[in-house]
């Protein structure tokens, strides 16, 4: 069986690829972690190694869809095939069998962007409505309703998720300022970005990022008294 772990929720999603592993591991199952360009070398492996010591095995992967959109366009040896059929097939071929697990975890990617959804079984984490609530309160002059939306968020969400929402967030508008935006970008959250990002001086948005990115390094060295949230409101204080 093929399962694809996926949700703009990266923290969640991440967990329980990590939980996953374990579980597994408890049910007896022989766990492989494996490199995407070794998808196709897991079938020989399977007939080297089929009743040795483990009757199941579960193979974990990261980031598959990618190696096959990075495919498109490429030829494979096999006459009239595309290697992009070739890996489509193998993959088919290994979530049909019923001794092995595949698990894929795509980082942020919502399951609609899934290509192989077909074949797959999705497992979805999606971002917490007040998310975007916090991010909406993330403009000049608003600091108020954005230390309290984050203070009620923080309660039932975990802190380090909600950093790396607003580093992403901050990001994009600093990228949507200049009119740029990922091929992912549907044309109305492109429309929202440069809306809220010419409430921003580029001065001042560049100026709040870099006090994100200490935020970040003291906190990684432990060189930080206050701690991520207390850091979030003292720059919020500065800088909205």
């Amino acid at each position: 069986m093929l399962t694809i772990i996926c949700g703009e929720d990266t923290v969640k999603s991440r967990e329980y690829f990590t939980i996953l592993k374990k579980t597994y591991l408890q049910k007896g199952y022989q766990i492989q972690t494996i490199q995407t360009s070794h998808i196709e070398e897991i079938q020989n492996w399977l007939g080297e190694s089929q009743g040795l010591f483990f009757d199941k095995q579960a193979f974990f992967i990261e980031h598959l869809e990618s190696r096959i959109v990075r495919s498109k366009g490429r030829k494979s040896t096999k006459p009239k095939k595309s290697l992009v059929k070739t890996l489509e097939e193998e993959i088919v071929a290994l979530a049909q069998n019923k001794n092995i697990e595949l698990i894929d975890w795509e980082e942020g990617k919502q399951e609609r962007e899934i290509k192989l959804k077909t074949v797959a079984k999705i497992k979805e984490f999606k971002l917490s409505t007040s998310i975007f609530k916090l991010q909406d309160a993330f403009i000049p002059g608003n600091v108020s309703n954005f230390i309290h939306t984050l203070n009620e968020i923080v309660k039932f969400q975990d802190e380090q998720f909600i950093f790396i929402m607003i580093v992403r967030l901050t990001r994009s508008l600093i990228l949507a300022q200049d009119n740029h935006f990922s091929k992912t970008t549907q044309s109305w959250q492109q429309f929202k970005l440069k809306k809220q990002a010419l409430l921003w001086s580029k001065s001042k948005l560049r100026g709040w990022y870099e006090g994100l990115f200490r935020i970040d390094m003291t906190t990684k060295s432990g060189s930080n008294p206050y701690g991520v949230l207390k850091s979030l409101e003292i720059l919020a204080c500065h800088y909205i």
